[in-house]
Parts: structure tokens; sequence; C-alpha cells
């Protein structure tokens, strides 16, 4: 599927495609790479992220959504396969549209031959979702060390399991990668103290400073992050102590990316779901996250830290959708 033609005042622009990337599934019994996939996954959507010609399902989202079949967004789904033999590192990378697969790529390689091959995959990739774009000239790359393989596996964690991390995890996490400056691994760390500090009520007014001075770092070197926008909304709201600044900063984070749905939901838990503007908000994130619902989730949506608020907005959108003809006769 080529990127549509939009008409735009005088001249034609190429939409966006729409991409989810999944990490890849470790076809060999091999615990200590099962951090692996979701290091690729995290290289090609750091990178994707900076080229900003691609729209990106978020993670959080992906999180709830099923790992096999059609997407309702439509768009492309990537994902695939690896495997390390031995000294050799196997990828199969998979781009399927409307549940097909469209088009593949399969590269074997040396772990020092690591970083040419996967910036081969991701320009064959963008190639293909995205003809014409280029990659980007300060493409973001860790090397596959044993620091790099602690920080994926947290983020992996996050990905397989309903369970949000321990004091300890986020922590360690804060402690070593909190002076990296990839608006990624700074979202995930933050997002990480975060998740940590709802059942950690006497370490949690420390944990959300410690992510939100990360935070602030972080938008200095990257102020058009909405990934990073969105997070700080998250922490003004689970601090309870900024309440006018949560819709400012989840306003901007859609100034810059209208998919952001962490940035939409902060949004309309600010305006309140109730409302005419929360009801339009509402459906437009059931747009960007249907399957973050009751049992429609594969886990739940930021590990179910909103459970209660997303069980009322599911409520608040089959009434909207199905309103009672006896309360509409009453008006």
């Amino acid at each position: 599927m080529l990127a549509a033609l939009v008409l735009s005042g005088p001249s034609l622009v190429r939409a966006k495609s729409l991409l989810a990337i999944f990490p890849l599934e470790n076809t060999r019994i091999t615990s200590d790479y099962d951090w692996f996939g979701s290091y690729v996954e995290g290289y090609l959507r750091a990178n994707l992220t900076r080229m900003g010609q691609v729209d990106l399902i978020s993670f959080e989202v992906l999180r709830t959504a099923p790992e096999k079949g059609p997407l309702v967004w439509g768009g492309y789904r990537l994902g695939g396969t690896y495997q390390k033999v031995g000294r050799l590192v196997q990828i199969k990378l998979a781009l399927s549209e409307k549940g097909e697969e469209v088009q593949s790529w399969e590269r074997t390689f040396k772990p020092q031959e690591m970083a040419d091959q996967l910036q081969a995959l991701g320009k064959a990739v963008l190639e293909r979702v995205a003809p014409g774009a280029q990659w980007p000239a300060n493409e973001f790359y860790l090397d596959p060390s044993e620091e790099t393989a602690s920080f994926f596996k947290a983020r992996h964690k996050r990905f397989t399991q309903a369970e949000g991390p321990s004091l300890q995890e986020a922590y360690r996490l804060f402690t070593r990668f909190g002076e990296y400056e990839e608006p990624l691994i700074i979202a995930e760390v933050a997002t990480q103290l975060y998740l940590a500090s709802i059942n950690e009520p006497k370490e949690m007014v420390e944990l959300l400073k410690k992510g939100e001075r990360l935070l602030r770092r972080g938008l200095v070197a990257h102020p058009d992050s909405a990934e990073l926008l969105a997070a700080l909304a998250l922490g003004y709201y689970l601090t309870r102590s900024y309440p006018s600044f949560i819709e400012k900063t989840a306003e901007q984070a859609l100034r810059r990316d209208s998919r952001q749905d962490l940035a939409l939901w902060m949004k309309i838990l600010s305006v309140g779901m109730q409302s005419g503007q929360g009801h339009e908000l509402l459906l437009q994130f059931r747009g960007l996250n249907p399957y973050g619902f009751g049992s429609k989730a594969r886990l739940p949506y930021l590990h179910g830290i909103f459970k209660t608020e997303m069980a009322r907005a599911e409520t608040i959108i089959q009434q909207v959708e199905n309103p009672d003809p006896m309360n509409l006769q009453s008006r």
C-alpha cells in the first residue's frame, strides 16, 4: 500500500503510512537473548520516529493489541523472528497489510556487523512504507552490550507481562540509563518510575520527582518529542499538584503528534469524560486504542493503573453510541 496523496493548499502532499512495529519473536530457547526482539523494535521505532514521515502505533497501544492477524487501524504491521546460533544472528522481518504478508527481509550476520545490518533492514522497511524518505543521519544505535540488554529486557517484560515494574527494577533502570539522551529511553525509564510509584506510597514522591526531572532534561534536547511531553503530562496527573499543567502539556504533545494516545488520555482525564468535549475525545481515543478496553485488551493499558477510569470510559462510549431513547424524549 503506497501512501495516498492528499491536497494541502496548492500542492499535493504524501500522506503518512501507518505502521505498527512489534518486537520480534525468539525462535530458539535462549532466554539470555530474549531481549533482542525488543532491541530491534526499539531501534526501528526510535529511528522512524526521528524521520517524522511514518505514523507509528505507540508501544503502549500495541501492548493491548493482538500479536497476530490484521489490525483494526489498517496500515502496516511489522514483526518477525530472530535466533542466535553460535556466533551468528538471524533476523527475519515480515511486513503485512490486511493480514497478508506483502514483503519480507532476512539477514544472517555476526554480532560485529549488527549496526550495518540493522541499518540496511531499517532502510529497506522505510523505502517500502514511505518511498523516497531518507534514513536519519543522526541514527540512534546502541551496541548490543550487557547494559543495553538490561534496558531491553525491562522493555520486553513490559510488552509481555501485565504486571508493572518493581521498585528495585525501576531504580535500577534509572541508575543505569538516567543520563541517556534518546527520547525512547528517557520515556521508558520515566514511565517505569511512574508505574513503580503506584504501589510504593513511601517512595512515590521521590519516584515522581526523578521521572519529572528526567523528562524535563530530555525536553531541553528534544523539545518536539510528543512522547516525552505525554509522559510529562502523566507525571503531572500522578502528582496531583499541577492540574492546569496536565491539559496544557497534553495539548503540546498532540500538536506534535495527533496520534499520541497517552497525551489524548491525559487530556480526557483533565477536561472530564462527561462533557461534550470529553465524549468527542473518548471516541477519538477509542479510535487510537480500540483494544484497550476491558476484555478486548491483550494486556491492560499502562499496566492497569487507569483500570477504573478505562471501565468508566467504556461505559460512557457505549452510552454515547447507544443513547437511551427515554432520556432523549425527556429532554
